[in-house]
């Protein structure tokens, strides 16, 4: 039963204020949540604590905290069990209790029953029956004629003093009704509701019936959140919009003068695309059977700003230009950080976390004489601005962040551009290692991974000569290990192959010299041993150490067949490290293929253009996106504290509902 974040309350309205202090903090406790299972301690994922403030600024807020009620109760009610005067029941002591904040209520809904004509006892007879619930009138008038303190309380000495059962009925039904116009009515209506949830806060028991109406009996602690009322989960979610929405868009900005549109309207915009699948343009046409036109912005114009020479697109522009206007990269690095801000202060990166680089593409859709298409046909190498993107991010299943993109308007920009990206990672995130694919593996390249994880980096090695013989010449059931190879770095990595299928493999260590020299011929068209002459057979065609190890090199399964393992370059040792230890977690790195997957179907905007500046834009709203979602999904809602599974769809309604609803 996990714990979650005290809940500090200021109690104003309580029945008897004799018996604790009107400020006190409650432990908070959770069920265990099936679908939260490899996310963590998200219980604990809060910033700082749950604050309650009683009384409460309107009902519904009320109905919000029924949860947080339930935890208070549980609290108070193991406090204080032993000393009520009365059973804790939901008879005497509820009724008792009732009346004890019954004025108190009253007064916060500003009604005074002296202004109404009607016998105050009388009054306080009706407020108690609705408090209650009855199935009956009957039963009502029946229960309350036999209890003696509960009479004295309504202010009569003794039974016989207490007006016939139709007499109060008519009261109830008729008489305190007439007195009130409708906004007494509401007032007294709320009253009561208020009472209630005083005195089931204050750990006082309540009828069956009135658990049942307000929902206390399914949110009891430990809290499972399947029984919490979907007003209640929307309203969480709306708190995290809003509050991510605050906390993280501030360095969004066209430069415009005088912007008549709140940019989270433009982020509105962008979640109605993703949502709809339409584009920018055509939201308005879309979203405006929910929202008035006037509160959505004309997609034409985000083209316009972000494509205009007021918005740089990188630093490289900027420096071009001379300008102090942020870049397109400068605004989302910052808002990426604002995030990351925000996830750290919910504890995300007390533990080293695992991060991954690679490449994401975006094909161009457009007819291929569009009249935004300026360029002649794609070659198979090419690598452009609309096209590439280097991205950055958290593989750690717990903490699933995209730290940062890139635009790569040409191969050679990819070490550059996660050099960039270094800084972010270095504030927020202490790294255990980080896994790349084999793609546009360089020297300059994996200096800047070593920038970033020291020594703890590990690759899929390109298939160049020296990776090709070390698999090779490794037998099945063996890993190789050459110490140092030469990859055009500022010092030599060294290179793993590990097999794959294969248990407890033994390590062989070779030398990148004794690989080459057993290979006199070109091997780059040969697959295994058998494509090897018979003169190529020789002693002299294996590396030395096979030799060394082995009565038969030559017969070892594996040998010769560079199929049997796949290959790793890394700046970790062996055997300080197993190989083991190289091979299975670099797996991991396929997380990073899964966020750009959310990032590319889930959470891009429709930009239906190759202008690379309105490109990047949509993969760093996108990444935005995703990174909420991430947040979301793994920590406590605030203000309310719910754990919420949150679906792509619903994020991106809630992000145009806030974006739409709330436009100050």
């Amino acid at each position: 039963m996990p714990d979650g974040p005290p809940v500090a309350h200021a109690d104003q309205v309580r029945p008897f204020p004799s018996r604790s202090t009107s400020e006190y903090a409650v432990p908070t406790k959770y069920a265990e949540h099936p679908e939260k299972t490899e996310f963590g301690s998200v219980t604990t994922r809060f910033d700082d604590e749950i604050e309650l403030i009683h009384p409460a600024p309107d009902i519904e807020t009320l109905f919000q905290t029924t949860h947080l009620t339930a935890q208070l109760h549980l609290y108070n009610r193991d406090q204080q069990d032993r000393d009520w005067p009365f059973a804790n029941d939901g008879a005497t002591l509820y009724d008792l209790a009732i009346l004890n904040v019954m004025d108190k209520v009253l007064d916060v809904e500003e009604l005074s029953p002296a202004s109404l004509d009607i016998p105050t006892r009388r009054f306080k007879v009706v407020f108690l029956k609705r408090a209650r619930q009855p199935a009956t009138h009957k039963g009502f008038y029946e229960y309350i004629n036999g209890l003696e303190p509960v009479l004295t309380r309504l202010g009569y000495r003794s039974a016989s003093d207490l007006p016939g059962s139709e007499t109060l009925r008519l009261a109830s039904k008729e008489n305190v009704p007439k007195e009130l116009d409708d906004s007494e009515q509401d007032a007294f209506d709320a009253a009561v509701v208020r009472a209630i949830y005083a005195v089931y806060r204050n750990g006082i028991e309540v009828p069956s019936s009135v658990s049942a109406t307000y929902g206390f009996d399914a949110v009891t602690p430990p809290l499972y959140e399947r029984a919490v009322p979907r007003t209640e989960k929307q309203t969480a979610l709306r708190n995290w919009v809003q509050l991510l929405v605050d906390e993280t868009v501030e360095p969004l900005t066209f430069y415009r003068s005088q912007p008549r549109t709140d940019f989270q309207q433009y982020i509105g915009l962008f979640a109605a695309s993703a949502l709809y699948g339409c584009g920018v343009q055509t939201v308005t046409n879309v979203s405006d059977y929910n929202y008035t036109r006037e509160v959505i912005p004309k997609g034409s114009g985000i083209g316009k700003y972000i494509r205009d020479d007021d918005l740089p697109l990188n630093g490289a522009q900027v420096a071009l230009e001379n300008t102090e206007k942020q870049a397109i990269t400068e605004q989302f690095d910052a808002v990426h950080r604002a995030t990351l801000g925000l996830a750290e202060r919910f504890g995300f990166f007390q533990s080293p976390r695992s991060l991954a680089v690679d490449l994401y593409r975006i094909e161009w859709n457009g007819a291929e004489n569009d009249v935004t298409i300026n360029r002649p046909p794609k070659s198979e190498n090419d690598n452009r601005s609309q096209w590439t993107y280097a991205v950055l991010g958290i593989i750690d299943t717990e903490a699933r962040f995209t730290l940062g993109t890139r635009w790569l308007p040409d191969k050679s920009t990819y070490p550059r551009v996660i050099t960039e990206l270094a800084p972010i990672v270095n504030d927020f995130v202490a790294v255990e290692a980080l896994y790349a694919d084999s793609e546009l593996i360089s020297g300059a390249l994996i200096d800047a991974f070593r920038g970033i994880a020291g020594s703890d980096w590990v690759v899929r090695a390109p298939n160049q000569k020296v990776i090709k013989l070390l698999k090779r010449y490794t037998p099945e059931n063996h890993t190789g290990y050459v110490p140092t190879v030469s990859w055009k770095t500022s010092s030599k990595p060294s290179a793993v192959s590990y097999p794959y299928n294969s248990s407890n493999p033994s390590l062989i260590e070779f030398t990148a010299q004794e690989l080459k020299r057993a290979d006199p011929v070109n091997t780059e068209e040969q697959t295994k041993f058998s494509d090897f002459t018979d003169a190529e057979k020789s002693s002299a065609s294996l590396p030395s150490t096979l030799w060394e190890q082995f009565d038969d090199p030559e017969s070892l399964s594996g040998v010769g067949n560079a199929s049997t393992h796949t290959a790793y370059l890394t700046d970790r040792s062996l055997p300080d490290r197993s190989g083991s230890g190289i091979h299975f977690p670099y797996y991991q790195r396929w997380a990073i293929e899964e966020s750009i997957n959310q990032i590319s179907n889930d959470f891009m905007p429709v930009i239906n253009s190759s202008n690379e500046k309105l490109r990047l834009y949509g993969v760093n709203v996108a990444i935005l996106f995703q990174n909420w979602h991430t947040l979301i999904n793994r920590a406590l809602s605030p203000e309310l504290g719910l754990r919420r599974t949150v679906t792509h769809p619903e994020l991106l309604m809630a992000i145009q509902d806030v974006a739409f609803n709330d436009t100050n």
